[in-house]
């Protein structure tokens, strides 16, 4: 919810959520997905909560901000110190929340590598992004939104037609980007008005 209210404009992160669903789901993103999940299970075995377990913890490790911005300053400086973080952060959720649905947790590593490696390896061709607070701000509330869509599916609170095509919503992230670049203002360089000259006198200042 945090992430969420980092927003300057609520249509942004919620129409991306809705035109980002869509096109994920045209795009068949959650079929995908699933595909390489039951290859997965089916190689290395797994309870049924294998699917569920790599699915919601892929989309819940590559929607943070942190994702971006790490690699965005990994590619464009050369500094993984946020990509450090990040991991540690992962490994220790994974732990827990592998114990919770299931090992299948362990190979969203997969997921990251790919995720993360573009990122990092096409930053260059991100640098507006990064220089744009207000960019990464939007991504950053749709991530939120999706992470809530994550969280309400964990406690059984959404439709189950929802929490079935939770990765068709990961384009919203790059909706809301577009949004906010296409949206954002940038006010011009502020033009100093040449100061009135005030009283030379007594008499004048009468």
């Amino acid at each position: 919810m945090k992430m969420f209210f980092a927003t300057r404009n609520v249509l942004i992160p919620i129409g991306a959520l809705i035109i980002g669903g869509v096109v994920g789901h045209l795009c068949r993103i959650q079929t995908g997905i699933d595909i390489v999940s039951a290859w997965l299970q089916t190689r290395f075995g797994g309870g049924t909560g294998f699917q569920e377990s790599f699915v919601t913890s892929s989309i819940l490790f590559c929607a943070g901000p942190m994702t971006f911005i790490g690699c965005l300053e990994d590619g464009l400086e050369g500094k993984p110190r946020l990509l450090y973080l990040k991991s540690l952060l992962d490994g220790v959720s994974a732990v827990f929340f592998a114990a919770a649905v299931g090992y299948g947790v362990f190979f969203s590593a997969a997921s990251v590598l790919v995720v993360q490696g573009t990122l990092t390896l096409g930053a260059r061709a991100f640098r507006s992004v990064a220089a744009d607070r207000a960019v990464l701000d939007e991504i950053s509330a749709a991530g939120g939104l999706i992470l809530c869509l994550i969280g309400l599916n964990l406690l059984g609170l959404v439709y189950p037609e929802v929490s079935k095509f939770l990765a068709d919503y990961l384009p919203a992230l790059v909706f809301a980007g577009l949004a906010a670049a296409l949206t954002s203002k940038r006010t011009p360089p502020n033009q100093q008005t040449p100061d009135l000259p005030g009283p030379s006198s007594e008499q004048d200042r009468r």
